[in-house]
């Protein structure tokens, strides 16, 4: 390195000049009027051009290009000599891989280079052999910044440049840049592109590229990561997603496609042969009505006997180990993204190394037990869950299969839902813990072992046709007549200022969510199953929310009676006897786990009024209630949403009339951003984000029936 003086004529933008926007390497006028007038403060940095000697030997600027364009323009208009001494300090002997690289620290320092520069010179210096880790220690960055500069840098040109234009917004740059696959890129770019203005949006990309696709990352985790990668398969993660979450492209679909049916072919010869039935039919989605929406009640529920008593011991006693090492594994996971703490590897593997073990041989005992189909048409449907776990549901093949049924039976055979049949290593499911767990999975509550239901009610229809001379058409109408003279008890005990029909209710909800217990032996439809979070919800429900929530009250259920008492008509005694304050806790409980997800006003598709007016009816509904007793955010919260979201967020706490902590927010990384950010929130005690937000509806109330209108309805 050495220091000269040049002229004009010796010096040319070198091609290795990070700065390629010429709009803003001509914007010199302010920078020419202050050479004339204080005088050139900073050398040029230049190098040799190649192909140049002697008196002819030209330098190339790789720092200063826009003051060598000040210089030229002072020259041009007379108010510099041509021979005017220019400094400059020369580089021999670097690489151009070295001088893209120097022309990009050099930049960033100074007047801002635009994003697409930056991306440009970092691709350019690593195709020309600079390491990341170089390019990253030369411009104090973090090495996963520079490789995701590198990747916007190398998106297919016509991508690329659209966001030089100015037509495409830096998250859907990213999106496209969550493959390094050109070829892919260039088939999501022409897909979008017939797209309306208003539908392309990031997630739109990334659903295009398959990022993160539900379907495949479902059966990548029925397959098994680690089988899918022996076999050849290649995953490439999308390096720009937040929060670690592991998201990417799978780049073997058709390889885990057939891994995975050859997997389900064998699951399916295994239930064939529990079912004992060789040419029981499997479809691959349940009967379906004539609108398209799947026939409820069609669904059959078979009998799952139990095994031996020993059998049946040793798989409560794995149950209970498996819980007791997920409890184990939570301390070592990051509870957001599910990933193990720096440092607890070993740990996570050694809980691995005793856990999957005992997975395979719950697997290999729950085989044995036999599945007690009713005669019939009766197909088999396997979906895969969002952990991979297969699951088995049966179904009547149509109306006129389970009517046959019912003619020979006289009612339709009762059930008890199946187990699930594969539990997930503790690593991937740690993080799942925080999930509200039904009271009783596992060995919390023994499995019954009396006989089974299915076989014992065809012999008591027998007796009863014996000793009453009832067909069977007889015996489901005496069944049909019963139940009504129950309905009428209940009413009328309800029309005197009884509870029995709603402890009923909410007792037998309870029974049916939280214990193991069959719909027919509860003797009352049970409410479908509550929807399930996935583990980032999952995570931030068990460590924002601040006031009582679903798992904390099923805890403390837990060890209730009227839960784990296993003579029913005593457990349902011993929750009458309870108080009214515990009832209503319970019946609440019931109404939190039917809840379907909704979100606020706006949200077309999503928003339900209805959940706005029962929040209003609470009194607790108000934002600042809710903050104060409910909910805390976080910085977790926060990535869930876009980089400009964020900002907009942020111009909301701050007012449009604070530019300059705006400008200071705008500057951050995204990961400083959000921790920037959560300040301002928790400063704001009343927000709440708009999609979180209750709105208490304007109501205008219809004439309610008086108390005796009721009863002479009711007669």
């Amino acid at each position: 390195m050495t220091f000269r003086t040049l002229t004009v004529e010796q010096l040319e933008v070198s091609p290795f000049n990070a700065r390629s926007n010429l709009i803003d390497a001509n914007s010199v006028d302010g920078m020419a009027e202050s050479l004339l007038k204080r005088g050139q403060l900073y050398p040029l940095v230049v190098h040799p051009m190649r192909g140049t000697s002697g008196n002819r030997q030209k330098f190339g600027a790789i720092a200063g290009g826009r003051r060598l364009r000040a210089f030229r323009k002072l020259v041009a208009a007379g108010k510099l000599p041509a021979d005017h001494p220019i400094e400059v300090i020369v580089r021999e002997g670097m690489s151009e891989g070295e001088l893209l690289e120097l022309s990009l620290a050099e930049n960033l320092v100074r007047r801002e280079l635009r994003p697409y520069e930056v991306y440009q010179a970092c691709a350019r210096a690593a195709r020309r052999g600079r390491s990341i880790a170089e390019i990253a220690e030369t411009n104090g960055q973090e090495s996963e910044t520079v490789r995701r500069w590198i990747r916007l840098g190398n998106l297919a040109k016509p991508i690329f440049d659209a966001l030089v234009e100015g037509h495409l917004t830096p998250d859907q740059a990213k999106a496209f840049g969550a493959t390094e696959d050109q070829a892919l890129q260039l088939h999501a770019w022409k897909e979008w592109l017939q797209l309306p203005q208003f539908g392309r949006d990031a997630t739109v990309i990334r659903k295009l590229l398959k990022v993160g696709d539900d379907e495949l990352v479902r059966m990548l985790r029925f397959v098994g990561a680690g089988e899918y990668e022996r076999a050849g398969g290649r995953f490439e993660p999308d390096l720009f997603a937040e929060g670690a979450d592991g998201r990417g492209i799978l780049l073997d679909e058709g390889l885990l496609r057939g891994m995975a049916a050859e997997k389900l072919d064998a699951l399916r010869a295994q239930l064939r042969t529990r079912a004992g039935r060789p040419g029981l039919r499997f479809a691959a989605t349940p009967p379906a009505n004539s609108h398209g929406f799947v026939e409820q009640g069609l669904r059959v529920r078979p009998e799952l006997p139990a095994l031996s008593d020993d059998e049946e011991s040793e798989i409560a006693r794995l149950h209970g180990r498996q819980a007791d090492l997920e409890e184990q594994a939570v301390a070592h996971v990051d509870p957001v993204t599910g990933r193990p703490l720096p440092g607890s590897e070993a740990a996570i593997a050694a809980i691995d190394a005793e856990y999957d073990p005992n997975a395979a041989r719950i697997l290999e005992l729950e085989a044995k037990r036999p599945i007690v189909l009713p005669e019939g048409d009766v197909i088999g449907v396997i979906d895969l869950g969002e952990d991979g776990d297969p699951e088995v549901s049966w179904w009547w093949a149509d109306r006129e299969a389970q009517a046959a049924a019912l003619d020979r039976t006289g009612a339709r055979p009762p059930a008890r839902p199946a187990p699930s049949p594969r539990p997930a290593p503790a690593s991937r499911r740690a993080a799942a813990i925080a999930e509200d767990r039904p009271i009783g999975v596992g060995a919390a509550i023994p499995r019954p072992s009396t006989a089974s239901d299915m076989t014992a009610r065809p012999r008591a229809d027998a007796r009863l046709k014996d000793s009453t001379g009832l067909t069977a058409e007889g015996i489901q109408s005496i069944r049909s007549l019963r139940r009504a003279l129950l309905a009428s008890l209940l009413l009328h005990d309800a029309a005197d200022g009884g509870t029995v029909g709603r402890d009923y209710l909410v007792w037998a909800q309870m029974r049916a969510l939280y214990t193991s217990d069959p719909e027919y032996r509860i003797g009352m439809a049970a409410l479908a199953w509550p929807e399930r979070d996935n583990d980032i919800a999952a995570a931030m429900i068990e460590r924002n929310l601040t006031g009582v929530t679903t798992r904390r009250e099923q805890a403390a259920f837990g060890a209730a009676a009227f839960l784990t008492e296993r003579d029913l008509a005593a457990a349902f005694r011993a929750y009458r006897a309870l108080s009214e304050d515990i009832k209503s806790r319970a019946a609440a409980l019931v109404a939190a786990a039917a809840l379907k997800r909704s979100l606020g006003a706006g949200a077309d598709g999503y928003a339900l009024p209805v959940h706005d007016a029962v929040a209003a009816e609470t009194g607790q509904s108000a934002d600042i209630l809710v903050r104060e007793r409910v909910w805390e955010p976080d910085e977790s919260f926060l990535n869930l949403f876009s980089r400009d979201h964020r900002l907009a967020i942020a111009e909301q706490l701050l007012g449009s009339a604070d530019r300059a902590g705006l400008l200071a927010l705008s500057r951050l990384r995204s990961a400083d951003l959000s921790r920037a950010l959560l300040s301002h929130v928790r400063d704001a005690r009343g927000w709440v984000h708009p999609l979180l937000r209750f709105h208490d509806p304007i109501e205008v109330p219809a004439a309610a029936p008086a108390t005796s209108q009721l009863h002479e309805a009711a007669e």
